[in-house]
């Protein structure tokens, strides 16, 4: 499994503006992007219904936040230098 973290919330429209907080998802271990993925939290997203946080910003999804593994590297990994590799915006 991928070691790589990224901060995504939803786009504007697909939730309400309560629950639009900023998540943390595990990469992917693939290449395709996937049809769904899920938050530490348990939400589930399509990628296209996501936007990439490369900082964090806004209001964090605590429960995210609690499931997070300590690290010491950077939170947002984007190993795969290429924007839209992930399937995100």
């Amino acid at each position: 499994m991928s070691d790589g973290m990224l901060l995504a919330r939803p786009l504007p429209g697909v939730v309400g503006l309560r629950q639009r907080v900023s998540h943390v998802f595990r990469l992917p271990d693939t290449t395709v992007p996937p049809d769904r993925v899920t938050a530490l939290c348990g939400a589930s997203f399509a990628p296209v219904q996501l936007q990439r946080v490369d900082n964090p910003t806004g209001m964090p999804c605590e429960l995210c936040l609690a499931r997070t593994p300590r690290q010491t590297g950077p939170l947002v990994a984007d190993e795969r230098q290429g924007r839209g590799s992930d399937g995100l915006a």
